[in-house]
């Protein structure tokens, strides 16, 4: 097949949704199918072929621009090699893509990662923009032919808020990692590159600090978890809107020496951050109604961490189910400095978790599968 992908998201940030696109179209090529990427920025380390979407400006300016310029740029690339499929990752502020798609007669996939309508309501975005982003949500899910979501709680979103048809949607999950990247490694070693010490227990989060991550449920958990592991350190390696409330609860806590703030990192670093790790922590807080895929859980367990996790669909019951590590509930400080304080006493535990995880990613938990998963649902499109 050839399929043009196409995503407004900048290729060199390394969230987890770009994460998820990159690896599962890459393994999706390796099986001899012919893949275009179109994007706003190309610099990037990928053996597929990429067109540049122009975006050179922010806010209003560069939603018309970035419009303008997906238009002429795919309309270019329509004329010259029709593909056999479009498929989009979610775009704000555009459905160009699927309108091309009908008129040139080409099949559509949407990828839905996440419900964005729900997402800005949470940092409280004007009533214009909620209404905005709503008509165009509307109008990408109508005109496509099929949809992708990561769970259950989106495929309803979808059909509650959108009015979206059933029928369109497909789940397939991103519950994996790229375990050739994410390897166990030397921990002492990576402790001495990253300036970490030797001695401590190191619980380590990795991804962007938004509120569901619940990064604050653990921090009022340190308090506790001190009392029985005295040479406890979390490394929360990212940043996001919540890092400066984070960084004033770990100063009214007092715990400021127990915690450290790395800020984003590249993403080709990430693995020797998550090596130098006693433990993985995966946490959500209910403040938007859909938990989504932890991809960083899977990376832990590609690395050989064990994981402690919320007791949340997706979340700690997968790790239990694995023994992979522990399902915590994440709302009370006490279960989670028990958690920790069990892990830190007995390293053949851990050893054990550690083995599983990596096991389960190998044999299930990978991109390979989630690349055989879309090529099948884009085939079930075209047909």
């Amino acid at each position: 097949m050839k399929i043009f992908v196409i995503t407004g998201d900048k290729l060199n940030t390394g969230g987890g949704g770009i994460t998820h696109l990159i690896e599962t179209f890459e393994a999706i090529e390796r099986t001899g199918n012919d893949i275009r990427l179109f994007a706003p920025q190309i610099n990037f380390s990928s053996p597929l072929r990429v067109h540049r979407i122009f975006a050179p400006f922010t806010g209003l300016w560069g939603v018309i621009f970035f419009n303008l310029s997906l238009c002429v740029t795919l309309c270019r690339a329509l004329i010259a090699d029709r593909p056999d499929c479009i498929y989009t990752r979610q775009l704000s502020y555009s459905f160009v893509p699927p309108l091309l798609a009908g008129v040139f007669r080409v099949r559509h996939c949407l990828e839905v990662n996440g419900v964005l309508y729900d997402e800005l309501q949470l940092i409280n975005a004007s009533p214009s923009r909620l209404a905005l982003i709503k008509t165009i949500s509307r109008i990408n899910c109508a005109l496509t032919d099929r949809i992708s979501v990561t769970v259950q709680e989106t495929k309803q979103r979808l059909i509650t808020l959108y009015g979206t048809e059933e029928s369109k949607i497909e789940i397939i999950p991103c519950d994996a990692a790229n375990h050739q990247i994410f390897q166990p490694g030397d921990r002492k070693r990576a402790r001495q590159a990253l300036g970490l010490g030797e001695d401590d227990f190191i619980a380590g989060f990795v991804g962007t600090l938004y509120a569901w991550h619940g990064m604050d449920l653990f921090l009022a958990a340190i308090p506790q978890i001190i009392t029985s592991v005295r040479n406890f350190r979390l490394v929360m390696v990212g940043d996001g809107v919540e890092r400066e409330r984070l960084i004033s609860q770990a100063r009214e806590l007092k715990i400021e020496r127990h915690v450290t703030f790395t800020g984003l990192i590249p993403y080709q670093q990430v693995p020797t951050q998550i090596q130098a790790f006693d433990v993985g922590i995966s946490f959500f807080k209910p403040v938007r109604p859909i938990p989504g895929v932890p991809m960083k859980m899977y990376e832990y367990m590609a690395c050989g961490i064990p994981v402690i996790a919320s007791n949340f669909a997706g979340y700690g019951p997968v790790v239990s189910e694995i023994g992979a590590g522990l399902a915590v509930e994440s709302q009370s400080p006490a279960e989670i400095a028990h958690a920790i304080s069990a892990l830190a006493g007995d390293p053949t535990q851990r050893e054990a978790m550690a083995q599983k995880g990596r096991q389960a990613v190998e044999e299930r938990f990978n991109w390979q599968r989630v690349g055989v998963e879309v090529e099948n649902f884009i085939r079930r499109a075209l047909c």
